[in-house]
């Protein structure tokens, strides 16, 4: 791998860590990250315009030799970012970045990728009994979600959509937050959401105190809507659903999730009880019970 990285940027580097994605790279004291992208240029390209055009730092991507953006390894196309650690502690809050309004459609994306992974464990010869109560249990979760989009779809909403990322981490992850390979346009709910499913991961929610933030920032009703949506949306056990499908991880990690499922709807009940009090939500009845 130096010596194609050699090839595209004419650098020496030090790798500090490497595996099939990504690597981390070291040279002159910067870091670097290379690492495999499946990002539509065109998109890649807005998510810069838009940045640059608020003014927001973020980290850039290094032009390579053949004076483009993308590298191509094996089929494969990688960025090589240069990242700028002057943001480790300095989070910015992405929803002041308006781009535009738009009708919300996500139950379409959701139904294709509900059906894309019944089919696919359709055939695969797993037949663990925990691993399908799981994988089951989850595609459930999908379809409501799918639900209360639809609701939303058919009432023609339309919401307003900004600089979004694929996932938000908890604890705060720099590295990934400020990489424009990791963002697109979605709706101004999609990062709280995604940083509240990584939270309950990984330690207890305090309900109270996010309910205060949600008043903070003064979410409308509908936007609440797609935030019960999309925090039933189990994006997380997907995301280990892909690399297991990819022979990544073992299938124990994805088993794991029986330790998840109670606590998960535990924190639903609370928070929707609460949401409650204040919005019109689309409740599903499994979770009033």
């Amino acid at each position: 791998m130096r010596q194609i990285l050699f090839y595209y940027y004419n650098i020496n580097f030090e790798i500090e860590y490497e595996n099939a994605y990504i690597y981390i790279l070291k040279y002159n004291n910067e870091l670097f990250i290379f690492k495999r992208v499946e990002i539509d240029f065109e998109i890649l390209k807005e998510n810069i315009t838009i940045l640059n055009n608020y003014h927001i730092r973020f980290h850039n991507i290094i032009i390579n030799t053949k004076n483009e953006l993308i590298s191509t390894i094996k089929n494969h196309s990688y960025v090589l970012l240069k990242v700028d650690k002057t943001l480790e502690n300095n989070w910015i809050d992405f929803s002041i970045l308006d781009v535009d309004y738009h009708t919300i459609d996500i139950g379409s994306i959701w139904i294709k990728k509900i059906d894309y992974y019944t089919k696919v464990i359709g055939e695969n010869d797993n037949k663990d009994i925990m691993f399908n109560s799981i994988f089951h249990y989850y595609i459930g979760m999908s379809e409501n979600a799918v639900a209360i989009a639809n609701r939303l779809k058919n009432n023609n909403v339309s919401l307003k959509r900004v600089l979004e990322h694929k996932r938000v981490d908890y604890p705060f992850n720099y590295l990934k937050y400020y990489d424009p390979t990791e963002m697109l346009l979605d709706f101004r709910i999609r990062d709280y959401s995604e940083y509240l499913k990584s939270k309950i991961l990984k330690e207890n929610i305090n309900i109270m105190n996010e309910y205060q933030y949600i008043l903070s920032v003064n979410y409308t009703n509908d936007e609440i809507n797609i935030l019960l949506a999309r925090l039933l949306y189990p994006s997380y056990y997907f995301d280990l659903l892909d690399r297991w499908l990819e022979k990544e991880i073992d299938v124990s990690e994805l088993l794991k999730f029986t330790d998840v499922i109670e606590k998960y709807e535990q924190f639903l009940k609370e928070l929707v009880s609460k949401l409650s009090e204040r919005y019109s939500l689309y409740i599903i009845d499994w979770i009033k019970k």
